[in-house]
């Protein structure tokens, strides 16, 4: 299972990721590669020193990883995590880019229900959980059957397909008037 993103308190995303690693087993390993403020990545370090001491859930911080490195490593986990805190202010105005790229990687995407997701081209493909409970997302973690019966890769090809034939189409027209 990975968390790949900010290290954030305001976005609380990788925080979250770690607080439901307490309530997994041992089959499963929660990593976070991701960036953030020395400050957030001292906290996120010590959260998971101290959840480490209360599950058997292997639980790492792989640090940054860009380009081939990080696409590699996505391609080598199942899961993707897209745990940012529900009610914050950003949610009603933006999709979180990591749904993307972890359809793209061929993930199964565990995403906190929020209107831009569910209600998205890519929503028969996510798995939803509600609120930010630690609880809620380990649930929704362990509801995912693997391998994914979803071709999450086709999912993207398709929508990529449709957006240029749209984008053509509009060009189009501009060029018509």
């Amino acid at each position: 299972v990975v968390y790949a993103g900010i290290v954030d308190a305001m976005k609380g995303g990788a925080s979250v990721a770690v607080s439901a690693a307490a309530h997994l087993d041992a089959g499963y390993h929660l990593h976070v590669i991701g960036f953030g403020s020395p400050e957030d990545i001292d906290r996120l370090r010590h959260q998971i020193e101290t959840t480490r001491t209360v599950t058997e859930c292997m639980v790492s911080y792989d640090g940054v990883l860009t380009g081939g490195k990080f696409l590699e490593f996505l391609q080598g986990c199942d899961i993707g995590l897209s745990t940012q805190l529900p009610d914050g202010p950003f949610n009603d105005t933006s999709f979180p880019s990591k749904v993307l790229t972890y359809l793209t990687n061929g993930l199964a995407v565990v995403c906190v229900r929020i209107r831009a997701v569910e209600q998205s081209r890519v929503a028969g493909a996510v798995t939803f959980y509600d609120g930010h409970e630690p609880e809620a997302v380990a649930h929704a973690i362990k509801s995912v059957r693997l391998p994914i019966e979803c071709d999450s890769k086709a999912l993207i090809a398709d929508l990529d397909r449709e957006f240029i034939a749209e984008l053509r189409r509009v060009l189009s027209q501009v060029r018509e008037q």
